[in-house]
């Protein structure tokens, strides 16, 4: 049995996808091992879905709840590696074997286990899900600014990836986050920002740094309006204006 944990984000208005995705976390993700869930919100009390006040207390899951403050748009995705570089301690301190990031406007719609975890040896110790956009290629960051650490050349640029579902061994993904981090710092001081934003520096990463991740079919990040093959998690068509402010 291993330690699951699962980074998830929901300031503002995104708290409306929380409890169908909490349910679909019970009913399809690593349904036999433990889940540690670290919830970044910017709700001042322990959030309680409403109608599951059992959530708390369910069996091999556990919710952590992160105080930040809200930020706009593109902010609150871009600083993601930021909020999760400050819990690394935590992360580490319970015992968590892989640690996920999953966009909270998903819905898991099948059992997603162990066939889709990274072993270190034939992979860097990462997973990455191919952009849905690109599965017969193309790049989805080509007009990031050589100046943002998130330029890759044409030339090294290889299979894109979708930024809503990511992770891997906790020790890999740690190290991926404080680099980002510290990346994403940069740009912000020299006043540049990379077209795609967290999803362009993941990219970057992956392409030039670490080039060898366990690599997931878009089955994983696949949006609802499109649906081909045989989905895993959705991602939920939304009114992207009347939720960021």
């Amino acid at each position: 049995m291993a330690n699951i944990a699962l980074l998830l984000i929901a300031t503002g208005k995104y708290d409306i996808f929380l409890a169908p995705l909490f349910d679909s976390i019970q009913e399809h993700f690593f349904k036999n091992d433990i889940k540690n869930i670290y919830l970044f919100s910017d709700m001042n009390s322990e959030w309680k879905p409403p109608g599951h006040s059992y959530w708390h207390h369910v069996r091999k899951i556990n919710i952590q709840q992160i105080y930040i403050h809200h930020q706009p748009f593109p902010l609150a995705t871009l600083n993601r590696y930021c909020h999760f570089n400050n819990i690394r301690e935590r992360l580490y301190e319970d015992r968590n074997d892989y640690v996920f990031y999953c966009d909270v406007d998903m819905l898991f719609v099948d059992d997603v286990d162990k066939e889709i975890l990274p072993n270190g040896v034939t992979d860097n110790g990462l997973v990455a899900v191919r952009h849905p956009g690109f599965i017969n290629g193309g790049w989805g960051s080509p007009n990031v600014n050589p100046l943002s650490k998130a330029f890759v050349p044409e030339d090294e640029r290889g299979i894109y990836f979708a930024g809503g579902f990511q992770g891997g061994m906790l020790h890999s993904y740690m190290e991926m986050c404080n680099i980002l981090y510290h990346a994403i710092e940069t740009d912000k001081k020299n006043g540049v920002m990379a077209e795609w934003h967290d999803e362009s520096h993941f990219n970057k990463y992956l392409s030039v740094f670490d080039s060898n991740p366990r690599v997931l079919g878009h089955e994983y990040c696949m949006p609802d309006d499109n649906i081909t093959g045989n989905p895993k998690i959705l991602a939920l068509s939304k009114d992207h204006n009347a939720l960021r402010f």
